[in-house]
């Protein structure tokens, strides 16, 4: 599902959090930023890297992506 670690734009380490879920991708992704944030590894008005760009890392539509 997701590519090498080391391809991760910087900044995007949550994108981790979504391998480590269970269920749907979507409702991964949101629970992973939602943690993200959470924790302070994302910060209010952070910007996110573009929708296709996620969608290309997790592997996914960009449908699922805008989903999340």
């Amino acid at each position: 599902m997701m590519g090498d670690a080391r391809d991760l734009p910087a900044g995007a380490a949550w994108l981790r959090r979504v391998a480590a879920g269970e269920g749907p991708i979507y409702r991964r992704l949101f629970e992973a930023l939602r943690g993200a944030v959470a924790d302070g590894e994302l910060s209010a008005g952070e910007q996110l890297p573009p929708q296709r760009t996620v969608a290309g890392l997790l592997g996914v539509d960009f449908t699922t992506v805008t989903r999340a």
